[in-house]
């Protein structure tokens, strides 16, 4: 679907991913964070889905190493006061999902979007990887 001002197609879910773990790794998270928040990544855009259902927490510290008691606080930290993610209920599990719209994260970041892409776009050009648009998932 297009919009009116906009004829380019929306960018489908995986392709956003490396996009998204690079904004992940560009705002001032812990690493318990940006091991969740990239996992939450892994798990739904590079499958090509929007949110992913979690039977506990205890899968997360099967895929992270990370303790259960670690994981509801860190979790909890991404939703409630970070924004980074968003965490729904879904016939009794919960359900997560990363928020695209960086700019209304609550962390700091460490570099500004405008940096991390024209950085991104040296490193192409200099390795004679093909230029593309950026995908846009902070758009309204």
């Amino acid at each position: 679907m297009t919009t009116p001002r906009d004829n380019r197609q929306p960018v489908p879910l995986i392709d956003l991913a490396p996009l998204m773990r690079y904004e992940i790794g560009r705002f001032s998270l812990t690493d318990r964070e940006r091991t969740l928040a990239t996992l939450i990544v892994s798990l739904t855009l590079e499958l090509g889905i929007a949110n992913v259902r979690m039977p506990d927490h205890y899968s997360f510290e099967s895929l992270t190493g990370i303790k259960a008691n670690h994981i509801s606080e860190t979790l909890n930290d991404l939703d409630k006061l970070m924004r980074v993610i968003i965490v729904g209920e879904d016939c009794g599990h919960k359900v997560y999902s990363l928020n695209p719209r960086t700019e209304t994260w609550q962390c700091k970041p460490r570099v500004s979007r405008n940096t991390l892409l024209e950085a991104l776009k040296i490193i192409k050009e200099l390795n004679g990887v093909p230029l593309h648009d950026a995908p846009e998932p902070t758009r309204k």
